[in-house]
């Protein structure tokens, strides 16, 4: 696996933490 890979695959992990966050205000607004 290259640098470029491994690093894509950080990014794309960071981009899904960020939208289980915003679901999970989402949710928390609606209460």
């Amino acid at each position: 696996m290259t640098v470029e890979e491994s690093f894509d695959q950080v990014e794309k992990m960071l981009e899904e933490h960020r939208q289980q966050r915003k679901n999970i205000n989402l949710v928390g607004l609606k209460r």
